[in-house]
């Protein structure tokens, strides 16, 4: 299976990345712009994507939540609307 390099492909919109130099990714590198949420078209769609929320706890935070719902206000404004690049 072959994942998508959003900070280089076409339609791609990244919303946030983090700079690798701050921490060791490991073998989950993607180079010095590390994109951890993005948006794209899926289809007719809008799909987003997160990286963000490994562990259960993390979904407590205010902050998380506020993310959370402003993505879920965002994809019911984005319904019904056309999807392009």
């Amino acid at each position: 299976m072959r994942f998508p390099q959003p900070a280089i492909e076409a339609g791609y919109h990244i919303i946030a990345s983090v700079d690798e130099k701050s921490y060791d990714p490991g073998r989950a590198t993607m180079g010095a712009d590390h994109p951890l949420v993005w948006w794209h078209c899926a289809g007719k769609g809008h799909a987003l994507y997160s990286a963000l929320g490994h562990a259960g706890f993390m979904y407590a935070e205010p902050m998380m939540i506020r993310f959370l719902d402003n993505a879920m206000s965002w994809g019911l404004a984005e319904n019904g609307r056309a999807c392009s690049n």
